[in-house]
């Protein structure tokens, strides 16, 4: 979070997007888990944009539930304080009864646990937010696409800032992807970063459309 830019909320808006803090866990097709926290680009569409403040949400997805959402206080005096006292009654009923506590940790036995396989977040591919730092020189956005292109990284819309005239500040490029591995976008943005005219660390944000 503390490498997203004011820059980075107004071009996500520009483009339809809200940035939101998400942690994500999902059963893939093979078993392997998908597990990640970070933040998103989400479109501003969707009933998690407009989560804000003290809110948090939850999102759930079933086969036979299908989606549903839980929103409520996550934050402030009063949640935090409700919270607090939860947790000391529960305590104190297990200490009176004896009990380490009255509802299973698990509500599966052993012998039908299971390793699951956490999927490496590089093979992950989803759409992706990208901004460079560069030098407004002839060549600059050549170089970077190229680079892009040679890790299979297509890109679907792009902004340029303008620059000021007679002022060698350098502008921003913010480029939205089509779907791409994120190893593959790793290694793009590390080959960029050695390119001439690029002048500050490049940023790189996910897209999740849920």
């Amino acid at each position: 979070i503390g490498q997203v830019g004011r820059i980075d909320i107004e071009m996500a808006s520009r483009f339809g997007y809200v940035i939101k803090p998400l942690a994500i866990g999902a059963e893939l097709e093979d078993g392997s888990l998908d597990l990640r926290v970070h933040p998103a680009l989400v479109p501003i569409s969707s009933v998690l944009s407009s989560i804000g403040g003290v809110l948090n949400v939850v999102v759930l997805e079933g086969a036979m539930l299908g989606p549903c959402l839980l929103s409520g206080h996550g934050a402030g005096a009063l949640p935090t304080a409700m919270s607090v006292v939860s947790d000391i009654v529960d305590v104190s009923r297990n200490l009176l009864t004896g009990a380490s506590g009255r509802v299973p940790q698990r509500a599966w036995r052993g012998e039908h646990l299971v390793r699951r396989r956490v999927r490496d977040p590089g093979e992950h591919a989803c759409r992706w937010y990208l901004r460079f730092s560069v030098l407004d020189r002839p060549g600059v956005l050549a170089r970077i696409a190229g680079v892009l292109g040679a890790f299979d990284v297509s890109i679907e819309r792009m902004v340029q800032q303008g620059r000021e005239a007679q002022s060698d500040a350098p502008v921003q490029v913010v480029m939205l992807t089509h779907e791409a591995r994120e190893a593959n976008i790793r290694h793009a943005l590390r080959e960029c970063q050695m390119l001439t005219g690029i002048v500050e660390p490049s940023r790189a944000l996910r897209i999740e459309e849920p």
